[in-house]
């Protein structure tokens, strides 16, 4: 059931038809959904004057920028002197501001956020509200250490009220409960770094607390900044929601990629988004790649696998976990075996999607790792990564655009950079006839004519013949 969050709710009722509205279990409904909960005493409803966020990446820091935005001072605390530091500066991740969707930097600077490495300043600020934004993976794994360890110091805070936003393995939040006495909840973000129509404001939350009091608590914190919240059943039910948000689109990207090796002279990128048409399938289009990335869809099926009472039964995790595994390395590999000696090659992008600086579990750097591995000297650009930085994450050297990718007879594009994008025309001028241009996600593809013009053999994953160029690996 869809509760919509209002400050004043009564007010809202007023403006209604009184024969729209109807009375049932300590609620009034508008239409089927909630829109005043009569066991709340709302008139007794106060802002806190701060929050307190354990955690300052993208997570922590866009739960800080929403409530700072609302007036409430938000207490960011991480155990990163650097990022601290970076954070108090107005440093921020690179496009952070158009994807929250308003100036950050002036709250900073008006001390509406502020930023420590000093637990006890949460204390200080007379923080009673805190929301948990720390990683729940470690080298590519669910871990849930850290979670425990922020409980367990606000344990001793004796805080108002504790709301998980990180990743959880399904019942967790009930452990977590048992072991620590302090009023607990989740509400996993759901919520996606590209544009600020899914931002934190925007997106549907999904929460539940240990008990109704603490349910209720969060109801009235979340509908600050979220315009749409739904109370689930069980804190399970949340940490299942997120792990099937990201879980289902896993599972069908793998599924999507295969199709591509299945049928290799097919268009079956052009296919799939074709079957996107069809109402049952919402018009997302999945497409098949060289592998996913970053912090939540590649991990997904992981959380699901770690939490569940019989592993055995989800088999399709497992595939799609294993099939991802080993996609971008097979790739790699393949294209090595292509080369020419003397051959070279450049990867365009090792962010795992174009312009979020993460590579964690990148399928493009696994790619380059594979072509390093069978001895292939390779050279990298990405934008949101210095020469010094490539070189520590991949062990290569980096090239610079547009003049150098002349001197390259093979191109794999890997992120989608919007730079790649709005730069093309100087990048692609460079290429010389002879080269061959494997494009991860085909945002050259409507330069395919051009590019055969000059001599320049262009694919798509997904295109027809994209594994001819890797044909022994195909058969």
């Amino acid at each position: 059931m869809r509760a919509r969050s209002f400050h004043d709710p009564f007010a809202f009722i007023t403006s209604r038809c009184a024969c729209s509205l109807e009375k049932f279990n300590n609620c009034i409904y508008d239409e089927g959904e909630i829109i005043v909960d009569l066991q709340i005493n709302y008139f007794q409803i106060e802002y806190p004057k701060a929050v307190g966020i354990w955690g300052g990446g993208l997570i922590g820091l866009s739960t800080a920028a929403h409530f700072a935005k609302r007036g409430i001072k938000a207490v960011i605390y991480d155990i990163d002197a650097s990022r601290v530091e970076w954070l108090n500066h107005c440093e921020f991740p690179p496009n952070f501001e158009s994807w929250v969707g308003f100036d950050v930097r002036s709250l900073v600077e008006s001390g509406k956020i502020i930023a420590t490495d000093a637990s006890s300043d949460l204390l200080k600020e007379n923080v009673g509200v805190h929301f948990i934004a720390v990683p729940t993976e470690d080298n590519g794994q669910p871990c849930m250490r850290a979670v425990d360890s922020v409980i367990a110091k606000l344990s001793s805070m004796k805080p108002e009220l504790c709301i998980i936003e990180s990743t959880l393995s399904p019942g967790c939040t009930e452990k977590f409960s048992q072991t620590y006495d302090i009023p607990l909840g989740v509400a996993t973000r759901r919520d996606w770094f590209t544009t600020s129509q899914n931002n934190l404001e925007n997106c549907v939350r999904v929460y539940c607390g240990t008990d109704k009091k603490t349910s209720d608590a969060m109801q009235n914190i979340l509908g600050i900044v979220c315009k749409n919240i739904i109370r689930a059943s069980s804190t399970i039910a949340v940490e299942l929601t997120k792990c099937l948000d990201n879980g289902i689109f896993h599972t069908v990207a793998m599924y999507a990629s295969q199709v591509a090796v299945a049928y290799p002279n097919a268009a079956t990128a052009e296919a799939l988004e074709l079957a996107s048409t069809h109402w049952r399938l919402g018009n997302h289009v999945y497409f098949p790649s060289t592998g996913t990335g970053g912090h939540c869809v590649p991990l997904a099926n992981k959380y699901l696998l770690s939490g569940a009472e019989n592993k055995s039964a989800l088999s399709i995790c497992n595939a799609a976990l294993n099939y991802d595994r080993k996609a971008a390395i097979r790739t790699g590999k393949a294209i090595a075996a292509s080369l020419k000696p003397g051959d070279r090659i450049c990867v365009l992008g090792i962010c795992y999607r174009g312009d979020i600086r993460v590579v964690i579990e990148s399928p493009h750097l696994k790619l380059a790792g594979a072509l390093l591995t069978e001895g292939i000297k390779i050279s990298i650009h990405d934008p949101y990564y210095s020469s010094e930085e490539i070189a520590r994450i991949s062990g290569a050297c980096s090239l610079d655009l547009p003049d150098e990718i002349k001197n390259f007879k093979f191109i794999y594009v890997g992120s989608n950079h919007k730079g790649y994008i709005d730069n093309r025309e100087a990048i692609v001028s460079n290429i010389q006839s002879g080269a061959t241009i494997l494009d991860n996600q085909g945002i050259w593809c409507d330069m395919a004519n051009e590019f055969a013009s000059r001599g320049i053999r262009y694919f798509r994953v997904g295109s027809p013949g994209w594994l001819s160029l890797v044909e022994s690996e195909a058969s």
